[in-house]
This record gives structure tokens, sequence and C-alpha cells, in this order.
């Protein structure tokens, strides 16, 4: 049995609602052919598809098109599905290292950002966080502490994100997400360091470096979106003698981010 679906989208060519004849195994058996062309049957051609806009209706019921219709549709291009919005936030068990220090605990709450999301064509999910939604808390002494002792008053990191962007496998739980930011390094009112300029790639998977030559692991994302993604980044030298020599930049430092994905 044939059923008709009506494609809402228009061209200026198209006079009223395209109709398709639909078959259960997802054929689309005649694909307007008369509305391009009263007198002739023939499936219309690509530039056709493209005047009209039908081949971005066609291809958003991702349905499969017939034979004759087949040829007009190939390497037209095909939009992303839209996942809706993804939302991150950033939790307390988080880690940092940097250069030779020892790592110190990070309280990350409060942080995260919103993207939308669009499916790729492995179902993956892309997210790219809106800069001006995207926040990650100060690294200081109500954030930060080693061996749970709180780093001294008066120390402060401003972490200022310029970039984060990536995918997410909800089938199997792996993130990997390209991060970028700025990391401004102060000491009260006295000293202001150069910036830190911070490039890595945040995975759930596994990651390691030069001065962190162990192999760090992230944690996959679970079914309530909970993940820890972990990267390495080598920062470069700031030219800020007190700083470079200080942290031996060039050098490594890793982070260990605890937080949360969620998709409506």
């Amino acid at each position: 049995m044939h059923a008709n679906l009506h494609l809402l989208k228009r061209g200026p060519s198209l006079s009223k609602s395209t109709v398709i004849k639909y078959q259960p195994h997802h054929t689309v058996v005649v694909a307007c052919h008369n509305y391009f062309s009263p007198s002739k049957n023939r499936a219309p051609s690509r530039s056709q598809l493209i005047r009209t806009g039908l081949g971005a209706s066609i291809a958003t019921l991702g349905l499969e098109l017939a034979p004759e219709a087949a040829s007009a549709m190939e390497g037209f291009p095909v939009a992303p599905q839209s996942q809706g919005q993804v939302a991150m936030r950033t939790l307390k068990d988080s880690e940092l290292i940097v250069s030779f220090f020892p790592k110190f605990a990070y309280d990350a709450r409060g942080g995260g950002g919103l993207s939308d999301g669009s499916v790729m064509d492995d179902g993956r999910v892309g997210v790219k966080f809106d800069i001006d939604s995207l926040n990650i808390p100060d690294v200081y002494y109500k954030t930060a502490s080693f061996v749970g002792v709180p780093i001294v008053p008066g120390l402060r990191i401003a972490i200022l994100p310029s970039s984060l962007e990536g995918w997410i496998n909800r089938s199997t739980g792996e993130a990997q997400l390209q991060f970028n930011a700025q990391f401004d390094f102060t000491a009260g009112s006295l000293y202001k360091a150069a910036p830190l300029l911070i490039n890595t790639t945040l995975t759930t998977e596994s990651v390691h470096g030069k001065k962190h030559s162990r192999q760090r692991k992230g944690v996959r994302l679970d079914s309530n979106g909970y993940a820890k993604l972990v990267g390495v980044s080598n920062v470069p030298k700031t030219g800020d003698k007190f700083m470079d020599n200080f942290l031996r930049l060039p050098t490594d430092a890793l982070a260990l981010m605890s937080c949360q994905f969620m998709f409506t």
C-alpha cells in the first residue's frame, strides 16, 4: 500500500504542497515529476531540486529516493539533523597539574555552558559551546587545594575560554572536545603575569604528555551524562621571565574535569 507524504517546504516554482508516494520499505517511488514538467514523465534534475528546495525537504525526511530520482540527488548537501540543545556543567572532583608541581584538587562547581547540538553522519552529536555562556570557575583558595589545604589567599588563576567544541557519542559515551583558553595569573594587586595560552583536546579516553608521561584516563558518559574529561596541553613561554622560570616553561599542564552533559 502507498501513502502520500506532504512536504511542507516549497520552492518558488511550486504552487502547492508537494506530494510523494511512499512505500513501507522507505522508498520514494515517485518524486513529483509532474510538478516540474507536466508533459514529461521524467525525474527532476538536480538543478530543479536545488532551485525549488525539494531536495532539502526529501533529505530532511531521511528517506531513500527511487532510482529514477536518486541520480538527481547525488552530491546534494544534506544539513545535519538538530539534536536540540546540549548543556554542560562542571563539577567538584576535578584536578589540575602544572609543570613539576604536584596535582591539586579543583572544585569547578558553578561552571558550564550551552551549545546547539547537531547529529553527524555517524550518529555522534556535534557541539560548539557559546562563548558568552561558557564559564569555568577561577582557581583560588575557595576552589583549589593541595592535600586538603587551600592554596594561599591572594593567588588566583582566571580561566578565560575562547572555544570549546567537538563531539559526543551518546551510544558509547565517548567525547572529544577541543578547548582553547587563556589563564591569567595574579598575586593580589602586586603582580599580574603574562597570560598562559592553553590549547588541548579534552577526552574521555587516555592521554599523556612529555612531562606527565604517566597515562591518564577519562571516564565516558554514563546514562545520566556524568563524565570525566582529561587533557594535556603544552604551555609555551609567555615572555614573562619570572613566570617562565617559575613554571619552567615550556612545559605540560594536565587537567581532569568532572562534568555532566544534558541533552534537551
